[in-house]
């Protein structure tokens, strides 16, 4: 093993994008720009002082719009008090401890302009020894794997190797000894895709081969988001792409072929542990923010606008507000999709049925 990490190591050091103390994840300057109007501002604001869910992304993007490091020191505080003696103990090995990952990373690249040398890389430290190292440690690396011994069929997996995946990005200029973890994850987002699935655990594909998701409308909007959080990372912070994913090309219609609109707002197909209310939003922004997104997608972007699904990303959020469509792109989206009124998922066994001149649609197993 000793022979593998140094190659892993120089190849990690040489892909990582010289970006200085400059967030490189999501609130880059590029992404917030357009916020930085009085208009803009004061959406940010609103949020940042509301407090309740999302406060990491609130403040981390006030400041990031604002430059008023009273919001910096609020995310600082935050995760020296989650990252630094005495907390010792590692995050739980679920969704907790995937989504504690997720938000440190955001916060320490956000505000890392703030924090000194010293302070960076003890910060940096904790979130590798008490999030990033467990959560692969019990759902990527074979010989530690403790969830079960084969997980990858799951949306759980996307989440809780993806989201550390996230984090090691924002500390890998502190913290070299994640970059062979990262040259697994990039390796495993090709394998996750590709999951044939396990007939010895009763388990199907991961995904169909024209991009439905066997697990449900639901879950398919968490799992792929979660990638997506990852793969928009990557995308900015490194200069070596991932591997080709030839399905995010189709995984976006999944949505569209498994909604139908009604006097109750957009209703989804209901399978697995899903819902009516269920929605496929949130995958569809971050496809469009990774330069993947089709005109057909703002349809139904148009339509889940005002979305109460707790997956989706409402436009009045701290992520909402960077990627988002804005208004405008909305009012100009589709009057409908332009797909075929049937879709076969021949993997999943199921067939969608539509008609595009009213408001119904029947989609079927």
């Amino acid at each position: 093993m000793k022979r593998l990490l140094f190659p892993l190591l120089f190849l990690g050091v040489a892909f990582v994008c010289a970006a200085g103390n400059a967030p490189r994840l999501l609130f880059t300057e590029k992404n917030v720009a357009h916020l930085k109007t009085p208009e803009g501002r004061r959406k940010v604001v609103e949020l940042a002082e509301r407090g309740g869910k999302n406060r990491i992304e609130a403040w981390s993007l006030a400041y990031r719009v604002t430059g008023d490091k009273k919001y910096a020191e609020k995310v600082r505080e935050k995760l020296r008090r989650e990252c630094l003696p005495p907390n010792a103990a590692p995050w739980s090995g679920g969704l907790g401890g995937a989504h504690k990952c997720y938000e440190m990373g955001l916060g320490f690249d956000s505000i890392r302009d703030t924090i000194s040398p010293e302070e960076r890389k003890a910060i940096a430290s904790g979130i590798v020894t008490r999030g990033i190292e467990p959560m692969l440690a019990e759902w990527l690396f074979g010989r530690t794997r403790t969830t079960t011994l084969d997980s990858m069929g799951h949306n759980w997996w996307s989440a809780c190797v993806f989201l550390p995946g996230f984090a090691a990005l924002a500390v890998s200029d502190e913290e070299p000894r994640v970059l062979p973890y990262l040259e697994r994850i990039k390796t495993a987002t090709k394998e996750w895709f590709e999951y044939p699935g396990s007939g010895l655990n009763n388990k199907p594909a991961t995904f169909d081969r024209e991009g439905g998701f066997y697990e449900s409308v639901g879950y398919g909007n968490y799992a792929l988001s979660t990638y997506l959080t990852f793969h928009t990372a990557w995308k900015s912070a490194r200069s070596d792409a991932l591997p080709e994913i030839p399905l995010l090309d189709r995984v976006g219609d999944f949505f569209l072929n498994s909604c139908y609109p009604s006097d109750n707002g957009l209703l989804s197909l209901n399978f697995g542990d899903s819902s009516l209310h269920a929605d496929g939003s949130r995958p569809l922004v971050w496809l469009r923010a990774n330069g993947l997104g089709k005109p057909r997608h703002l349809w139904y972007l148009a339509q889940t606008a005002n979305s109460s699904c707790k997956e989706a990303i409402p436009r009045n959020s701290p992520l909402g507000l960077v990627f988002y469509p804005s208004a405008e792109e909305l009012a100009n989206a589709p009057a409908l999709p332009d797909l075929p009124t049937s879709a076969l998922y021949p993997d999943m066994g199921g067939r969608s049925c539509a008609t595009r001149g009213g408001k119904t649609r029947r989609c079927s197993p």
